[in-house]
């Protein structure tokens, strides 16, 4: 398969975030974006993780151009209040001291303060470290950041913009697609398509999703936007996602106002009554909500044919963690990295594939571990508790913990699997250990 042309079909961040990341980087292909007359972007992923600032800069754009025209702030790490119990709060930070096992010979100590890097000073203090950005993600304005991405990129001489839907999709006799006709009557032929138009995939090959139900609970969010009543006290440093009685809210704090909403099971609590909760949360503080409807999933087959799907089109684990608009990120960054052969064999499929879906499965166990062992009453953490499938990972990890012949600091038990994934050993330490998971001393390491 040689690739010269490349059509991205679908705007909102996937698709614009794709098209700037390509235009850059290939000079010479012709590549073009395709949207529907009036865009729907979902709009609500406004979290980022560190793969965020070097995405953008591959694209072409540096940090101090884009921070304010996306009304981006820092994040140091996200805050957890409730889960596990009640009464238990979890921070997790981007950066740690990695004092695992001296902290594990005396217990007593206070585990956040110890370990865990910018507590104090991020949460408790609010305080930004100005010479160590690298140990930042953003918040950032999406909305904004697809404004920005398209004043800079449908300049560029290799790059085409088209407004209007697609109306019939044409392939060949192995499933390639030979070309798309709009509803403008024009015509595209492409060597290679990337899918951005989210749930719908309109570019899928009748291929199967893999559903993941038995993993992962949450299918619904609520969103909405709320102003700022008190800008110093409520912009904080880091994002929040509080367990509540059905579910969860996070709270990001952008320059000019913050981006909330409530995440929760339909089949557990009705939309009603979760849009109830999140208004009462906010003491009627709500803008315009938007309801998005979702079942977790994801292909196996992320390349497929002369297709990718990137963003939603690929799959959608659920907002917790910040992995939606990294997980895009990682296919745009990886796809370039594939289409710089110019021909594109079999085997390079095979391997896209299989690293996306190390990414995928790896951040679906991560989040999963997040819900269980924990000791609310409430009808959703129990369902979480009892349901919900426990990857051998998981096992694997709570097994680390009380194994003394190996340092919680310098584990390498799994660094290989960790080329390709966005949380790490540190990651699950951090958050089994806060969890209550018990932690046996390594006295003698």
């Amino acid at each position: 398969m040689i690739c010269k042309t490349i059509t991205i079909v679908g705007g909102g961040s996937s698709g614009w975030l794709a098209a700037a990341h390509l235009t850059n980087r290939f000079r010479k292909h012709n590549i073009v974006l395709i949207d529907k007359e009036e865009s729907t972007p979902i709009g609500v992923g406004e979290g980022t993780l560190l793969n965020f600032n070097a995405f953008l800069i591959s694209c072409g754009f540096n940090t101090n151009e884009w921070y304010d025209q996306i009304d981006a702030t820092l994040k140091a790490g996200i805050l957890y209040p409730g889960w596990g119990s009640k009464n238990n709060s979890v921070w997790h930070p981007f950066s740690y001291d990695f004092k695992f096992d001296e902290w594990s010979k005396d217990q007593s100590q206070d585990f956040k303060n110890t370990v865990l890097k910018k507590y104090k000073s991020g949460v408790i203090d609010k305080q930004i470290e100005t010479d160590k950005l690298e140990h930042y993600a953003f918040h950032v304005d999406c909305m904004k950041l697809v404004e920005f991405i398209k004043t800079k990129v449908e300049g560029r001489p290799n790059f085409k913009f088209i407004n209007s839907s697609v109306n019939k999709i044409i392939k060949d006799e192995s499933g390639y697609i030979k070309k798309i006709i709009l509803n403008n009557e024009q015509e595209i032929e492409s060597d290679l398509f990337i899918d951005c138009t989210g749930f719908a995939s309109l570019l899928n090959n009748n291929q199967k999703k893999l559903i993941l139900k038995d993993r992962l609970l949450c299918d619904t969010a609520i969103a909405s936007q709320i102003q700022y009543n008190d800008v110093e006290k409520e912009l904080n440093p880091y994002t929040v996602s509080e367990a509540i009685d059905c579910g969860w809210v996070w709270t990001i704090p952008t320059k000019k106002r913050m981006g909330s909403g409530i995440v929760f099971n339909r089949s557990i609590t009705d939309k009603d009554k979760a849009l109830d909760k999140l208004n009462k949360y906010w003491n009627g503080r709500l803008t315009t909500t938007r309801v998005i409807d979702w079942t977790p999933y994801h292909y196996k087959k992320i390349w497929h044919e002369n297709v990718i799907h990137v963003g939603l089109s690929a799959g959608f684990i659920e907002p917790l963690e910040s992995t939606g608009l990294a997980l895009a990120i990682e296919g745009i960054a990886l796809a370039g990295h594939f289409i710089e052969t110019i021909n594109i064999q079999e085997s390079s499929k095979n391997l896209y594939n299989e690293i996306m879906q190390n990414y995928m499965e790896t951040a679906i166990d991560f989040v999963n571990m997040h819900y269980v062992n924990n000791t609310r009453d409430e009808e959703f953490w129990k369902i979480a508790n009892n349901e919900l499938k426990i990857s051998n990972r998981q096992k694997d990890f709570i097994k680390f913990l009380n194994n003394t012949n190996i340092s919680l600091d310098r584990s390498t038990a799994y660094n290989s699997v960790f080329t390709y994934n966005f949380f790490n050993n540190y990651n699950w330490f951090c958050w089994l250990i806060q969890l209550g998971y018990p932690v046996r001393s390594r006295d003698e390491l």
